[in-house]
């Protein structure tokens, strides 16, 4: 299933259009996953579940969730840049406030194109491997964090995040992949999941991108998403 949605208001008199687009990790070149530090070898590409945790007081069964978005179909500026998981479940007892931190993986970072059937806890772009919640502050951008309120979010709700930080983070992309990477601040034995386009069902993680293209940049051959 592909889940893109593009509108484009196409001004004729006028020297602009606006374009309002979504992209899911099941477009293109798109794709999301987990890596588990209690298996570093093993890939979880194929999993129905996205998976993120971290699990005391050994850490050895920490998560975390790498979503990659194919800007193939975006053309001018961003203004407005969301962010959005569908929640699935809360395995076991979860704190009542959980913290979730996003990253985005630096533009041109030589692992932006990793392999959705073959990224590990070991090989994982940015990833600290004796560590929890870490990640190499040299490879990534901290786009901000997002909190979920446990006993208020029911299973199969969409959870947004926004920032400015993200806006920018997108409208600095050169190569058409952008990388995010999520984390769990509260440390609990409990896992939350959320939907990957695996699963099918329910909406996967997905970029809602709202911006401007100018008229001179444009040219019916060239909005190629408008008629995907």
């Amino acid at each position: 299933m592909n889940y893109i949605r593009i509108f484009f208001v196409i001004c004729i008199l006028f020297s602009t259009s606006v374009f309002a687009i979504e992209i899911s990790t099941s477009t293109g070149n798109g794709a999301d996953s987990f890596v588990h530090r209690y298996y570093p070898g093993e890939n979880y590409g194929a999993d129905t579940l996205l998976i993120v945790k971290t699990d005391p007081p050994q850490h050895t069964n920490d998560r975390k969730a790498y979503v990659r978005f194919d800007l193939n179909d975006v053309f001018g500026q961003v203004s407005f840049a969301q962010f959005t998981l569908t929640l699935n479940y809360y395995s076991g007892v979860h704190p009542a406030i959980a913290e979730y931190l996003v990253y985005g993986l630096n533009d041109g970072h030589q692992g932006e194109d990793w392999a959705e059937a073959g990224i590990t806890w070991s090989n994982a772009p940015a990833n600290v491997t004796n560590g929890d919640i870490e990640l190499i502050a040299s490879d990534v951008t901290y786009l901000g964090n997002f909190l979920i309120f446990m006993d208020q979010v029911p299973s199969g709700s969409a959870v947004p995040f926004y920032s400015p930080e993200l806006v920018a983070f997108v409208n600095a992309d050169t190569n058409d992949l952008v990388t995010l990477i999520m984390v769990r601040v509260e440390e609990s034995a409990a896992g939350t999941v959320f939907v990957p386009k695996e699963l099918g069902s329910l909406a996967p993680p997905t970029l809602i991108l709202n911006g401007v293209v100018g008229a001179e940049s444009q040219s019916f051959s060239g909005l190629k998403a408008l008629y995907r």
